[in-house]
Parts: C-alpha cells; structure tokens; sequence
C-alpha cells in the first residue's frame, strides 16, 4: 500500500482539500500504521502547545550573540585555510605536471653540471667586465675619470637627498590616504 501522500498529509501543516480529507480518514480506518502515525503526531502536537514558554536565562542572548561571532569567525578561518590548501595544492600539481610534460629528460647530476657551469660563466662575466673596467680605467685620461666620479657622485648625492626628505615628509607629515 502507499503510504506517501497520506504520511506527506499528516505531518505537513498544509490544507488539503474536502476529496484529500476524506481519502484520509479513509486511510487511516484501513491502515494502522498511518493511524498510529496520526494519534502520535495529534499528541506530539497538544503536548507541545500545553508547554508553558520560559523565558530565557539573564544574559544568554548576549553569551549567544558573542559565542555565535566567535564560531562564526573560526568557521571564516578554517575556510580559508581549507582554501588555500586546496589552491595551494592545486597550484603544486599544475606546477608538477607541467614540469613533467615541458621539461625534457633529466638526472640530478645533469641538473648540478648545468648549475654549476652557470655559476662559472657567471663569474668569469664580471671576471671579463672588471678586466674591461680597468683597462678603461688605465687608458682613460685622468680628466675623464675625474669628471665621470664627480658625474656619479652627484647623482648618488641628488638620490640620497630626495630619499632623506621623503623620510622627513613621511615623518613630520604622515601619509595620506585616500
């Protein structure tokens, strides 16, 4: 036998028609089961209405409304932390595979000789660039390397000067917002 719209019509507080009714009261002579179900929810029913209200203890909305703010804000972290794990996590697999796909064949002995022949041809770089330095330096007349000093030392003074007195506005004055 179906039960489900007859079950649906005792617990859900929706009117039904006069057709519904008495298919129900129908139902209910002929089933146990859902008359059970009516003579139960009718009691759950008087004896909820019967209760008296309490009022609440002194202060519990306020201890409420504070731990509801505080859960609520543990719930927010937990969040973004969950978050930024799974993006995180997300961002290390993407990273993974595409140094799979993209990066050809390689061993970490082949990784150390490339890094430490970088480093060498790094050094041997400034290495030439100081050896064209001072060969510049030793060929240049003496005006020249005079004035291109003072050429250097201004700017780096006009630098520090502008640098010190954003300090001293930073200082004396804030910064604005806007």
């Amino acid at each position: 036998m179906n039960h489900q719209p007859y079950e649906n019509w005792i617990l859900d507080e929706v009117q039904i028609n006069s057709q519904e009714q008495d298919s129900l009261k129908q139902h209910l002579k002929e089933c146990p089961e859902c008359f059970k179900l009516n003579h139960s929810w009718n009691k759950v029913q008087t004896e909820i209405k019967s209760t008296p209200i309490e009022p609440a203890p002194a202060g519990f909305m306020r201890r409420w409304k504070y731990e509801f703010a505080s859960r609520q804000r543990e719930q927010e972290r937990r969040q973004a932390r969950t978050l930024f794990i799974s993006l995180a996590s997300g961002a290390g697999a993407v990273l993974i595979a595409l140094a799979v796909i993209l990066l050809p064949d390689f061993s970490l002995i082949s990784l150390m000789v490339r890094f430490l022949t970088t480093i060498v041809k790094l050094f041997s770089g400034i290495d030439s660039l100081i050896s064209v330095s001072r060969n510049l330096i030793e060929s240049a007349p003496t005006i020249t390397l005079v004035v291109s000093v003072l050429f250097v030392a201004g700017w780096i003074c006009l630098a520090v000067f502008a640098w010190g007195l954003s300090i001293y506005r930073i200082t004396t004055k804030g910064v604005k917002n806007k």
